[in-house]
């Protein structure tokens, strides 16, 4: 992808360049349910995947060492730990592969506690392993402790199997170490030098299946569920003698971070309780594995053997390996929590931290509309975002506790929703708007008092009369005809994949084979404007918005504030061709994800109009920001018409009729919509105009010979305040700190509730 993003950015740069020349986890660890009976079965029969030809398991040779094990500690920080899961604990008691929680959300005694231990010599490179089993007890104050079932201070014959470097039978001496690793199961991974595979102990859980071109590991959402490991680990300590045999000694505590994440319910805002989080910050899926990528051993910290392997997620900011969980407020995992008269949703997750600079971690809802907004401080603006990084949190707990919000904007920005700046209905005689979206009988107003089309108006805008908003438009400086690419809103209005093109191709949205969109994972590329300065020039409202043919005197110097970003979309066309639906607007190189938006396209009464006065297109869009949802997920009545169908932002276009050339096709099966613009066209009706139209079954057109159409106004708000400045440099995109122009909103005409 990085290759595709270049090229984007190449032919972006090169073409606005030559135009302005020219002119819990997952799930909740609630915690995780194998038995820890089921967890020594799994190391003893999950076995590495490169097999010998007779048993199907990998034969390592072993030799017998006769050794002492000591009883092993648990730290301070994972006391507190196994002291916070079982405070939150299900009656039912759940589970860490290593540690079971009982009815009374304690640690049972006499459960096993199984590690795979290790004994390393870096010198030498020598590896060893042998699995060895504890038993928990809880001490008269409440604390872990673990017991050896095989007697506390008895020498023991402990079968090592030799991973790597030559058996022995002799671990006396200054090189020799013991680590451990508990938790997790055993398994081979790849990446070992010269292609080879390396043991490792896999804490990796089973991931939903994802088919969308580009996903790597086969899935990239986890459901909350009870099948979680936590590690723990013991970092190496030197081996020591007792009475003239080894002796090995532990000390476990937990690597990584466990978050507890905590969402406060406001059954006003929403009643469904379905939320996710999204982290490039914390990895729970991953291995430790005690042989680097170039074969070498290296003892110490054990938590520097974790290997990360989330998977790349194809809808994404800039690609990171972002980790989705899916938090199911009413599914049984979910721990409910009442506190100070408050309800709230518990879930908790472990991961280990990550490497990366500017990591993110994001919350919301998962059926899109409303947010979940950061508790802990009090101006934060906008759906909940984390730039915590957990580096300096080993072994510790944080918690992310946030509210269900109604929908609000992010810092700099007027909306979330881009449909949302679109008028609720077309402007009609000057000075004021079409009061429903039914269609208007004949190419005449029915109210002849309007002095400016004087007696028997015509229904239509010339685009000189569509452009000069102090005549046209309802109130003063708050509404402009819109620019071609803020039509985009409104109409699918893809690019070729990958590259700026004119766009003037047609999309249909018909039904057979001839229809654009039959492939719910194709990636389509569409460029919006999120701020553009505006100006009144001699009553003329102009947008310097990017737009094929831009040139001359209005180009370069008056678009030099545009903020246009690339975006990807899926679409796709139901195979009778009445709905069309998208997921649009995400994995922008700016703002990744957050502005990502559910549309539907449907039509009523047509294209067999039966000539009514209700033959409309219903653009229908909800906001969904990071929301993981694919095009498969949208396309049902359920989804848009149930809980959070309040968030939906709805436009109903009348298809009054479709202006081409000289003619006018007055049959209700079409529309023309005016683009206002800084397009210098001849005085013949050159400028560009979006229509939809009836051609093979349906069709989303790009006009540029038209004479008159209609407005459909879009609010001189724009969609945020950083303004844009091109070249490798960026100004403000991103920032959260815009300091454009911010025109008035509208007192009529407006959505109810704008989102």
């Amino acid at each position: 992808m990085k290759k595709e993003k270049t090229k984007d950015r190449k032919y972006m740069k090169t073409t606005i360049h030559n135009l302005r020349r020219a002119g819990m986890l997952c799930v909740s660890l609630a915690l995780m349910a194998l038995t820890l009976g089921s967890c020594a079965s799994d190391i003893e029969n999950i076995q590495p995947s490169s097999p010998d030809k007779e048993s199907g398991q990998t034969k390592y040779p072993t030799t017998t060492i006769r050794m002492y094990i000591g009883t092993p500690d648990m730290d301070g920080e994972t006391q507190k730990i196994v002291n916070e899961l079982a405070s939150n604990a299900k009656t039912r008691g759940t589970l860490t592969r290593a540690l079971t929680l009982d009815g009374n959300g304690k640690v049972e005694a006499d459960q096993d506690f199984v590690a795979t231990c290790y004994i390393i010599n870096e010198r030498t490179q020598q590896l060893g392993k042998f699995t060895y089993k504890w038993r928990t007890k809880r001490s008269d104050s409440n604390y872990l402790l673990l017991d050896d079932p095989n007697g506390e201070g008895k020498p023991q014959n402990i079968t090592v199997q030799w991973i790597k470097g030559a058996a022995t039978n002799n671990i006396s001496g200054n090189d020799w170490k013991v680590c451990a690793v508990a938790g997790g199961t055993e398994k081979e991974v790849g990446g070992g030098a010269n292609g080879t595979m390396r043991h490792a102990v896999n804490f990796q859980p089973q991931m939903v299946r994802d088919n969308s071109p580009e996903t790597k590991q086969g899935g990239n959402v986890r459901m909350a569920n009870n099948n979680e490991p936590i590690a723990f680990i013991s970092n190496s300590k030197p081996v020591t003698m007792r009475n003239g045999a080894p002796f090995a000694r532990f000390r476990f505590k937990m690597p990584g971070t466990l978050v507890k994440i905590k969402v406060k319910r406001d059954d006003n805002v929403s009643k469904s309780h379905d939320y996710f989080l999204k982290t490039n910050a914390l990895h729970p899926m991953g291995v430790f594995c005690p042989i680097t990528d170039k074969g070498e051993l290296k003892a110490g910290d054990i938590s520097t053997w974790w290997e990360s392997t989330c998977p790349v997620i194809v809808r994404n900011f800039n690609n990171n390996d972002n980790y989705i969980l899916h938090l199911n407020g009413k599914a049984d995992e979910a721990i409910h929590l009442t506190e100070g008269g408050a309800e709230y949703d518990v879930w908790y997750m472990w991961g280990m931290p990550t490497d990366k600079t500017g990591v993110e971690t994001m919350m919301g809802s998962w059926t899109g509309g409303y947010i979940l907004k950061q508790a802990k401080k009090a101006n934060a603006q906008g759906p909940f975002i984390s730039k915590h990084i957990f580096k300096n949190d080993g072994g510790k707990m944080r918690t992310l506790t946030a509210n269900v919000n109604d929908s609000e904007p992010y810092p700099a920005f007027n909306f979330l929703n881009f449909l949302s700046r679109a008028a609720k209905h077309n402007v009609a005689a000057p000075k004021t708007w079409w009061d429903n979206d039914l269609v208007i009988p004949g190419d005449k107003w029915p109210d002849d008092s309007h002095d400016w089309r004087k007696k028997n108006g015509s229904v239509w805008y010339t685009w000189e009369e569509a452009m000069q908003h102090k005549r046209v438009m309802p109130e003063d400086n708050v509404w402009h005809t819109p620019s071609l690419t803020e039509l985009t809103t409104l109409f699918p209005f893809p690019a070729e994949y990958g590259r700026w093109k004119d766009q003037s191709w047609d999309i249909y949205v018909c039904n057979g084979d001839q229809r654009t969109f039959t492939n719910k994972t194709e990636l389509w590329k569409e460029w919006m404007t999120l701020y553009a300065d505006m100006e009144d020039s001699q009553g003329y409202m102009y947008i310097r918005d990017l737009f094929p043919g831009n040139g001359g005197d209005l180009a370069s110097e008056q678009m030099k504030n545009l903020n246009t970003q690339g975006f990807f979309s899926h679409y796709f066309t139901t195979a009778d061709g009445k709905k069309t639906y998208g997921i649009r607007f995400f994995r922008s190189a700016k703002y990744g994800d957050r502005l990502c938006c559910a549309y539907k396209w449907e039509t009523k009464n047509w294209p067999d109009c039966k000539w009514t006065n209700e033959n409309q297109l219903i653009v229908t869009s909800r906001w969904i920001g990071n929301a993981p949802l694919k095009v498969s997920d949208i396309m049902s009545d359920a989804w848009w018409n149930g809980e959070d169908s309040k968030y939906n932002v709805q436009v109903n276009l009348p298809c009054q009729a479709e202006n081409s050339g000289l003619s006018y096709t007055n049959d209700h099966s079409a529309m023309t919509l005016v683009a206002g613009n800084t397009y210098q066209a001849s005085s013949n009706g050159g400028h560009f105009a979006r229509a939809f139209s009836k051609y093979k079954g349906g069709t989303f057109q790009r006009k540029n010979n038209y004479r008159k159409g209609f407005i459909h106004p879009f609010t001189n708000r724009q969609m945020c305040l950083e303004r844009g400045k091109w070249g490798d440099e960026y100004f403000e995109e991103g920032s959260g700190k815009g300091t454009g122009k911010q025109w008035g909103l509208p007192k009529t005409g407006w959505h109810a509730n704008p989102r």
